[in-house]
């Protein structure tokens, strides 16, 4: 209530039961390591995002058969943006995600975006743990906000 337009996803979920677990949490989300079949299954039955990692098209195929809406796109340092570009050729449908080799940059952030990327899992590059051990919120707060301008001018091209 405090944050309305704040949604709250959970992962690295590897099993439907802990994804149930987030679920009646109140996550909004679920990001898992790899395409889970029975994961796909608890959070479409709950009408939950279940966003997979894929690292092949044909992988990115099961996983929007399964109903996956967004591919976690996995490690992004060894697909790069020209990956993206390439799936988007013959499947210009599939929204991605790359993870894992995103920099806190913003001509990378500006790369992924121009490419097709639909949305960007920074993770640690973003919030450092340095950052979050001594307590710099107003800092991790700034960063957020500087790469959300960047995401912004990246899509207004």
């Amino acid at each position: 209530d405090e944050l309305p337009r704040c949604i709250l996803g959970a992962g690295t979920v590897m099993d439907p039961e802990t994804a149930v677990t987030y679920i009646n949490g109140g996550a909004d989300y679920i990001v898992g390591p790899t395409l889970n079949h029975e994961t796909a299954l608890a959070c479409n039955s709950r009408k939950v995002l279940y966003i997979p990692s894929c690292m092949t098209p044909t992988e990115i195929t099961e996983a929007e058969r399964q109903g996956a809406e967004i591919i976690k796109l996995f490690p992004a340092s060894v697909a790069t943006p020209r990956f993206i570009k390439a799936v988007h050729g013959p499947m210009p449908h599939t929204r991605l995600m790359p993870s894992g080799g995103v920099k806190y940059d913003r001509d990378g952030i500006a790369e992924w975006i121009e490419a097709g990327a639909v949305a960007l899992n920074m993770g640690s590059d973003l919030i450092r743990r340095d950052l979050v051990a001594e307590g710099r919120y107003p800092e991790i707060r700034d960063r957020v906000r500087q790469c959300l301008a960047w995401i912004g001018e990246a899509r207004e091209g």
